[in-house]
């Protein structure tokens, strides 16, 4: 193992874990409607901006102690959680995507790029579904774009790794998970008067064809989230004694992930008659 391997995969996690900040920022201000540039980041208490040093990740709460550096105001550590949770799943990105020293190249570090940036996607899709109980349209149909334009240009870039479904297959994915499910949903709800499937979840599908095309991608997604669904939804309604409110946007999320970390193996098991991508 080289140091130069080694260095990029701490950076895959610095990277990441700088993404995972991001995160906990955007799940605050998306449901408000607040721009997520500006004010910069700053205590919610007194309201004094967060320096730059204070702001690295996971080490400026170490360094602070989970407070605030003026007020003192406690910093929750769901912050530096998400900062190192994300920093993980960043680097189980890097190794999906670039499997081996010999791949470090840029067709395979521009495909760990797109895919990570979907992941922080689906994440911040799932996360506000579960705060606010709303998909943000910046990230599902507003990110429908940039799925097929990284589909382009990894084509562009020949990259032939996994997911290499090139721009026709996103969009075929993104008009199939939109337009399919939104008939699906509107069709639901003219023969039962009844809402199917939320609008939010409508376009967040749209935006996971795109990134992964429709077959089997989008197909395997849809199948892992509805059976998922389906149990998170039974044990909550045992946990509860009665049914709920079950956001699905989480459950879309984490097929998503695990479509994108484990597809071929997922797709052998799951679509044999469609193969494991």
């Amino acid at each position: 193992m080289t140091v130069l391997w080694v260095a990029w995969q701490a950076a895959a996690f610095g990277i990441g874990a700088s993404l995972g900040s991001f995160l906990g920022l955007a799940v605050v201000r998306l449901p408000a409607d607040r721009s997520l540039v500006r004010p910069p980041s700053r205590c919610p208490v007194c309201h004094a901006p967060v320096r730059w040093h204070d702001n690295v990740p996971i080490l400026g709460w170490l360094v602070l102690r989970g407070r605030c550096r003026d007020c003192h105001a406690p910093i929750a550590p769901l912050h530096p959680l998400l900062e190192a949770g994300f920093g993980g799943l960043a680097w189980l990105m890097f190794r999906r995507f670039v499997p081996g020293a010999a791949a470090l190249d840029v067709a395979h570090l521009a495909a760990f790029a797109v895919f990570t940036a979907f992941a922080w996607l689906l994440l911040c899709a799932a996360y506000v579904d579960l705060r606010a109980r709303l998909v943000p349209e910046v990230a599902s149909v507003y990110a429908v774009p940039v799925g097929v334009a990284g589909a382009a240009l990894l084509g562009g870039l020949g990259y032939e790794g996994w997911l290499a479904i090139g721009w026709r297959s996103s969009v075929v994915g993104a008009l199939a998970g939109g337009g399919g499910l939104g008939a699906v949903s509107w069709l639901w709800w003219r023969l039962a008067g009844s809402e199917g499937l939320a609008w939010g979840d409508v376009r967040l599908a749209a935006m996971i064809g795109a990134f992964v095309g429709a077959l089997p991608g989008l197909l395997a997604v849809l199948v892992l989230a509805s059976f998922g669904g389906a149990v998170v939804g039974l044990v909550a309604a045992v946990a509860l004694g009665r049914p709920g409110y079950l956001p699905f946007a989480p459950v879309l999320a984490a097929a998503g992930l695990a479509w994108v970390l484990y597809g071929d193996w997922i797709g052998r098991w799951l679509l044999p008659s469609l193969g494991g991508g």
